[in-house]
């Protein structure tokens, strides 16, 4: 088993960068890829959110300045989704410390991520491999942090046969077909790469799983990984990669005697 980070910094966008310790070698994250996708049912959420919150405090924004309504306005999405997150950083931080076997302090408000893991593994075999690691594909360009890959089996079944699978914990209310391509991308990792700078190789991956874990259920559902995920995800590679450099797309006017007549009778 192991535990391994690899340090990251994020780009003018706020995205996250993987910068390889000994190489100085940039790659997008995963979730950065990703963002290149379109996503209409989220931004049309990010603007019932604005909106919403405008309109519940419009008689407080009034009182403010246009720049500090504005940047009041601007953040409330992000505020609204404070929570949600912290909370579920606090679920995967409690999640790798039960896979490490570490002692986890009493929290009820976290009793049933305990409850949740019991159940998990008395329903299967989990023999964790790697933890929160950072996996690289240099040949696609891009590398990411997988929650946990793992040899499982179900217990009930009679040939117990392990196989090896990326397992991503997902506390949202839903889980979205856009996942398995952050899986898949996972999956088809080269390499792991130590917080050192030593590169070992990735185990070969049988099957991608998301563990849905919420306050009063929890589900092991198998997400897609396939050659249509893996073409995807790749195209989405080039997507980002795109948006990134399209300035390098608009080439020079080619009518400079017009621009500079233009410019004089101006």
């Amino acid at each position: 088993m192991d535990t391994q980070r690899a340090m990251t910094v994020t780009d003018s966008d706020g995205l996250r960068i993987y910068v390889h310790p000994t190489t100085g070698e940039r790659f997008r994250s995963v979730t950065s890829v990703l963002a290149a996708a379109a996503k209409p049912a989220l931004e049309r959420w990010k603007t019932r959110t604005i909106a919403q919150y405008a309109a519940d405090n419009r008689s407080m924004l009034a009182t403010k300045s246009a720049v500090d309504a504005f940047e009041l306005i601007r953040s409330s999405q992000y505020t609204t989704t404070g929570g949600a997150a912290a909370t579920g950083t606090m679920v995967h931080t409690r999640v790798e410390s039960l896979l490490r076997g570490d002692p986890v302090p009493d929290d009820p408000s976290l009793s049933y991520v305990d409850r949740a893991y019991q159940e998990l593994t008395d329903e299967f075999d989990v023999e964790p491999l790697l933890i929160e690691s950072t996996l690289v594909n240099r040949t696609v360009g891009y590398a990411g942090s997988a929650d946990l890959v793992a040899r499982i089996r179900p217990r009930a079944t009679r040939a117990r046969e392990w196989s090896t699978a990326v397992i991503d914990l997902k506390t949202g209310k839903s889980v979205y077909g856009s996942m398995a391509l952050q899986l898949t991308a996972y999956a088809d990792a080269e390499h792991v790469l130590t917080v050192d700078g030593a590169e070992r190789e990735m185990p070969r991956v049988d099957a991608c799983y998301v563990w849905h874990l919420r306050p009063r259920s929890w589900s092991l559902r198998p997400m897609r990984y396939d050659a249509h995920t893996r073409r995807s995800f790749t195209a989405l590679v080039d997507v980002d990669r795109w948006l990134r450099t399209e300035r390098d797309a608009v080439g020079a006017p080619v009518n400079a005697a017009a621009i500079a007549r233009q410019r004089v009778s101006a």
